[in-house]
């Protein structure tokens, strides 16, 4: 199947529009009674998914659609879109410019196009499959820091207390931080700024289109168990090739637990 990227482009650019119409000025709800951060939902999230929606099915009708916020789509489709309408959801609530919306297209399971647009920033993320990952038309590189520079950034730690980084990793790293959101994290790596990215509890539509920018950007990109993500994982490890092989190593017992 042709995928017009610019289409794509264009589309996450639309709906930054969208979500900076509310910026600053958004109410907030939850999805769950306990009214944890983490079912935390706007009228944006549903005002730009809703969008996003419409145009892709528009011009791409037999492609199936996996979002945050509504039902799937076509979900029996080879080709599926992943959307997370705004990532960084507690960040936009708050007016924390640290957010962005991810159009992951994967085939089979397999991501195979990304589109992240940080739109405070206009900082447009892009890469297909073979032909390099780009911030606006800069080509991205990962870093080739040795393993004392690096730093890492690990997913959100959540109020269970349940460990998200490898304690044994942390004597041989530069820094370990955590995640602003899931796309910063990503981009992050695919930019060179960061070396090791993990996430223990992230969904597809979170991880999609950033796990194929920072594939293309140079990264490894796997699963707990090493083998190239897909969307049907519940974790992603991301590593630079100048520490990929150390990583490993050090993290098996927390990759196993």
């Amino acid at each position: 199947m042709k995928i017009d990227i610019s289409i794509i482009k264009e589309l996450s650019k639309e709906a930054g529009e969208i979500a900076m119409g509310y910026f600053k000025n958004v109410a907030i709800d939850f999805k769950d009674s306990d009214k944890d951060l983490f079912s935390l939902v706007t009228e944006a999230d549903k005002s730009i998914e809703k969008f996003l929606r419409e145009r892709l099915i528009e011009n791409y009708p037999d492609v199936g659609i996996v979002g945050e916020e509504f039902d799937d789509y076509k979900p029996e489709s080879e080709y599926k879109w992943y959307l997370d309408p705004i990532d960084g959801t507690t960040n936009f609530s708050r007016h924390n410019e640290i957010w962005g919306i991810s159009i992951g297209l994967a085939y089979k399971e397999k991501p195979i196009l990304g589109v992240i647009y940080f739109p405070v920033f206009d900082q447009l993320y892009w890469a297909e499959t073979g032909t390099g990952a780009f911030c606006n038309e800069v080509k991205l590189q990962v870093s080739n820091r040795a393993i004392k520079q690096s730093i890492y950034l690990c997913g959100a730690i959540y109020k269970s207390g349940k460990r998200v980084y490898p304690v044994d990793l942390i004597p041989h790293v530069g820094a370990i931080k955590a995640e602003l959101a899931a796309v910063y994290g990503m981009i992050q790596i695919a930019r060179g700024s960061a070396e090791i990215y993990s996430s223990k509890t992230a969904h597809a539509f979170d991880l999609c289109a950033g796990a194929i920018i920072a594939q293309e950007a140079g990264a490894k990109v796997c699963n707990f168990e090493g083998r190239p993500w897909h969307t049907s994982d519940s974790n992603i490890f991301m590593t630079v090739p100048s520490v990929s092989n150390e990583v490993w190593l050090l993290t098996e017992g927390f990759r196993k637990n």
